[in-house]
């Protein structure tokens, strides 16, 4: 931008020059004896006129005619453009210029003197990239201006026709100059300053001399010497001598020779050279901050015509190798054209991480130092047709780390195409990689023994860049070692892969110090592994795995074999893989997944099959885990917008323990219970309530949809024993439905169903569960209870709500929950250990098992919020009745239990507070006084029994208990229901430590 800056300027200073000449000249002839001062409104109008400028002259023009004339001007000022940044855009303090007048009568005018001082001048563009120097003419559109332009240069200057026809000039001088150039786009101000310029002789024979003392920004620029005589410059039988020396920016520079004809630009032979210590000033010239590179010479000779040049020879040495050495050598039959470039190139440095300032100054990345790098090549042909890369030979990094070596050539470097290159890599451990990598990627890589690869690339952008005869080998015999052998037809586009990959290990267990490189984990000691992969096609179409052949471990570890193929690996369509896995127990892989539990024995088989694009099915599928077996068939299909499973899966038996098995001390994971006999402990979150509130994965739920069956005759769940167990669970679109599901249990039956539809922002949610004499024993048999209870349970749930997580879904559940349960027992020893011995206390006993004659949990509910329809217990001569509502959404509890029958703590009420994470169970405030409780007993009870049998069925057991529990009630004497003496004794403490702690460890888990 400054240079086309610069000369657009120095073009309108010439231009104003010359308009000071021909209003001289006109002078002269037209108006010999009148005063230019008058002429200054003219001369600013036609100022205004040719550029929309306005132009001043503040001091008085001097004229002076006679043999020597003499014009001076002071004071002179042109406008800035509206929007710049100063008023004026050129300031000059004085203009003189004298001149022979009788010499422009003959061929030669003759110039004594010209001399421009105190020029200040900035050269702008605005944001808009406008620049100052864009005047506007009157009446003249650009395409008017481009013509003129074209014309005054057509016209005007030498045609070849004849000599060419210059001035004397004895004595030019420019001196005081400062132009300021100002580009938002390319960052800081630059300035330009002019010390001195002088040119000039003293006759036509004298040779024209030139002084030149000047700085760009900080960069001195300084020139002498002479260019040939006047007549010489336009005599073309006479070559013009050149001889120029001088320091440009910290650059010595050097032009000698001549020009046969100057004029007509023919007979050129001219030696150029420069010499430079750094070639970062050279860089800073150009705007451009780069660190130091070294110093630089470069040498040549132009010879022949101005449409015709060639450069022979050319030398260039640039750089130090300490960072980077370059140097070229050659010729350029025609550098105007670009044409018959012959030039040997070579690059060396010592370590490429030197040049990491460079890099990381142009890039933002940094070279790993891999070591010395030694160049060469040959630059041959034409820039306009082809220009060529010959016997390139490129060697980087040591022995010791890394060595890359590449050769070959590039037909077209422009259009980069021709690529024919041979590239080698070794390295005697890739783990002596590890730093640089760590520094690079911040991953270190462990020693994994020796590497080699060779590989040839051709083509081009045009054809295509293709990889072939590729080979890569690494790692060691003891540990692991890897082959990948074929090539790639367009890496670009990723087509035509054929690449066979072959890994081997002895041992796989010795792959653990690699492993632990990347992670914690470590690898067990499972067997040798033997891998053989052959992969065809495109990465962006179809990519076939053509052979797939792996075996890994032993029978005694694990065993995991697969053969097969894949038509399309991006699909996962076209399959048809046998896989099989057997161990004796899984706890063998947890070194590489620490936490897998002592699984086992394991054996799992099946085939994947499918045609090319349509779903894999997996047909036949079987597997047998500890005493569980699971049988069927699934099928994938991965072809459409969104991939979906259908399964059709049965079992004999499965049992979740098989699968998770029970942890130490007895009961599974999935079942270990926090209750103890002083209560549980709750886990509660961080804002102390204990349903979750984490969103409902609603995004995984809409990226795959499902179909899945499952039948088995017998279903160990984490807490129930089923039989006759099916579910089908169906996924659409983030639609879910559950339904059937159906099993018998002991000897009732189980039926539900379950809807959530995650394609809305606020999922509906539907649940409907019935149970119809429900046994216990199988309820409960996984927590190993199935010998210490007994006795049929009934459950009828009918809810619905809506909810993006689980704590939202039940602050808005509306609905019924019905539970009822009768003639069960419970193993006092196990109802103790759950639920504590204070609690145990309050309930009849017989024969060393807990009675639980009846009881009724009757709840509406309506946005969350719980309301007791019936609560009802029935215990031996124990009754108690529990009225009031449990919060969802706030968790909340508020809840009165009256009981009755009983002495001690089974006659206090109790009233049930606070929260599912810190619940409170205290006496009954309002039942303290005796005379209240007795009321209770003898008038409040009888009338709430009889609520309790409004939804159950006629035939009800629990519907003859509370006839019978009413009738006792009211026939009991007012003396016995008063007589307990420890009524008031201390119950709180009782209560607090029995039922408040039962409660904790019922809500907490």
């Amino acid at each position: 931008m400054e240079h086309g800056i610069m000369r657009r300027f120095i073009k309108i200073l010439g231009g104003f020059l010359a308009v000071l000449v021909v209003v001289s000249v006109g002078a002269i002839v037209y108006i010999l004896n009148i005063d230019l001062n008058d002429w200054k409104p003219e001369i600013q109008s036609a100022v205004k006129d040719a550029t929309g400028r306005t132009l001043v002259i503040e001091g008085p023009i001097e004229f002076e005619l006679g043999t020597d004339t003499r014009l001076k001007a002071t004071g002179i000022a042109l406008s800035n453009a509206d929007w710049g940044s100063r008023p004026n855009m050129v300031e000059v303090d004085s203009v003189e210029v004298s001149l022979k007048l009788f010499s422009l009568l003959g061929s030669t005018p003759d110039i004594t003197l010209a001399h421009v001082d105190g020029v200040r001048a900035i050269l702008e563009k605005n944001e808009q990239g406008v620049s100052n120097t864009q005047f506007q003419t009157a009446g003249a559109s650009d395409a008017d201006m481009k013509s003129d332009a074209g014309e005054s240069h057509s016209g005007g200057g030498y045609s070849g026709g004849g000599d060419l026809v210059l001035p004397i000039l004895r004595d030019v001088r420019i001196a005081d100059v400062e132009v300021v150039m100002k580009d938002p786009a390319l960052g800081p101000d630059r300035v330009f300053t002019l010390t001195e310029l002088t040119l000039g002789s003293q006759s036509e024979t004298d040779p024209l001399k030139l002084n030149l003392d000047a700085a760009f920004d900080d960069l001195d620029l300084v020139m002498s010497g002479e260019r040939g005589s006047l007549q010489t410059m336009t005599d073309s039988g006479q070559p013009t001598p050149i001889d120029f020396v001088g320091n440009l920016a910290g650059i010595d520079v050097a032009i000698q020779g001549q020009i046969q004809d100057l004029a007509g630009q023919e007979g050129i032979d001219v030696k150029v050279s420069a010499l430079g210590e750094e070639l970062a000033n050279v860089a800073q010239i150009a705007g451009i901050d780069v660190p130091r590179l070294g110093g630089f010479k470069v040498d040549a000779t132009l010879k022949g015509d101005g449409d015709n040049l060639s450069v022979n020879p050319l030398v260039v040495d640039m750089g130090s190798p300490d960072v980077i050495h370059v140097t070229v050598n050659g010729t350029i039959e025609n550098a105007v054209a670009t044409e018959g470039v012959d030039l040997a190139v070579m690059v060396k440095s010592n370590q490429v991480g030197n040049l990491s300032p460079i890099a990381q100054k142009f890039s933002g990345q940094k070279v790993p130092a891999l070591g010395p790098l030694d160049v060469s090549l040959n630059v041959r042909g034409d820039l306009a047709d082809e220009l060529s890369v010959e016997d390139l030979s490129l060697n980087l990094g040591t022995q010791e780390m890394v060595t890359l070596a590449v050769s070959g050539g590039i037909k077209d470097i422009m259009k980069q195409n021709g690529i024919a290159l041979d590239i080698t890599a070794d390295s005697p451990e890739l783990g002596n990689l590890s730093p640089i990598a760590k520094e690079f990627s911040g991953q270190s890589i462990p020693n994994m023994g020796p590497m080699s690869m060779t590989a040839k690339v051709n083509g081009g952008m045009e054809a295509g860049l293709g990889l072939t005869d590729l080979a890569v080998d690494f790692g060691k015999p003891e540990t692991i070692q890897v082959q990948v052998n074929g090539g790639i037809e367009d890496l670009l586009a990723q087509k035509g892969v054929d690449l066979s990959v072959k890994a081997v290990s002895p041992e796989v267990g010795n792959l653990s110090p690699l492993v632990k490189a990347f992670s914690n984990a470590s690898v067990p000691a499972l067997g040798p592994l033997n891998l053989n992969l052959k992969v065809a096609g495109d990465a962006q179409d179809v990519l076939t795995l053509s052979q797939l052949d792996l075996n890994l471990g032993t029978e005694k570890t694990l065993l995991v074999e697969a053969k097969g193929t894949v038509t399309d690996l991006v699909k996962l369509s076209g399959a048809d893989v046998a896989f099989k896995v057997i161990s004796p127990n899984l706890s063998v892989l947890s070194d590489l997944a620490p936490g897998i539990p002592p699984i086992g024995p394991v054996d799992v088989s099946g085939s994947l099959k499918g045609d090319n694009g349509k779903p894999i099915t997996l047909d036949p599928f079987t597997a047998k885990i500890g005493g569980s077996d699971i049988a069927g068939t699934a099928t994938i299909d991965a072809t459409g917008d969104v991939p979906s499973i259908v399964a059709r899966l049965s079992s004999t038996r499965f049992d979740i323990n098989d699968v998770n098995p029970p942890a130490k001390g007895g009961a599974s994971k999935a079942s270990t219970s926090g209750g103890t006999t002083g209560g549980g402990t709750s886990s509660a979150s961080s804002d102390g309530r204990l349903i979750p509130n984490d969103p409902l994965p609603l995004d995984v739920m809409k990226s795959v949809n499902a179909d899945i069956e499952y039948k088995a005759a017998t279903f160990v769940a984490a807490v129930a024993e089923l039989t006759d167990f099916e579910i089908k669970i169906v996924l659409e679109d983030g639609k879910l439905d559950v339904s059937p599901f159906k099993a018998g249990v002991g000897a009732g039956t189980l039926d539900g169903a379950l809807s959530l539809d995650g394609s809305q922002d606020n999922p509906s949610v539907s649940v409907s569960i019935e149970g119809k004499k429900m046994g216990l024993e199988s309820l409960l048999a996984g927590a190993g209870m199935r010998d210490k209870i007994v006795g049929p349970l009934d459950v009828n749930i009918d809810l619905k709500g809506a909810g993006a997580s689980p704590r939202a879904i039940a602050g808005s559940l509306t609905g019924n929950t019905l539970v009822s349960l009768y003639d069960s027992r419970v193993l006092k020893k196990a109802f103790e250990d759950a639920m504590g011995d204070t609690l145990a206390g309050l309930l009849a006993t017989e024969n060393g098992w807990v009675v639980m004659d009846c009881t009724v949990l009757d709840y509406d509910l309506k946005d969350g919020l719980m309301e007791t329809k019936a609560g009802y217990t029935a215990s031996g001569p124990i009754t108690v009745i529990t009225e009031g509502n449990i919060n969802l959404k706030t968790e909340e509890l508020n809840l009165t239990a009256k009981p009755a029958g009983g002495g001690g703590l089974t006659s206090v009420p109790l009233s049930i507070t606070g929260t599912f994470a810190n619940p409170s169970v205290i006496p009954d405030p309002k039942a303290i006084g005796l005379g209240i409780v007795t009321g209770l007993l003898t008038g409040g009870i009888a009338p709430a029994l009889l609520a309790v049998v409004g939804d159950l069925p006629a035939d009800h057991p629990c519907k003859k208990e509370v006839e019978e529990s009413k009738e006792q009630v009211e026939n009991a004497p007012a003396q016995q229901q008063s007589a307990p003496a420890d009524v008031l004794k201390d119950p709180g403490k009782a209560i607090e430590e029995g039922v408040g702690g039962a409660l904790k460890g019922l809500f907490g888990n």
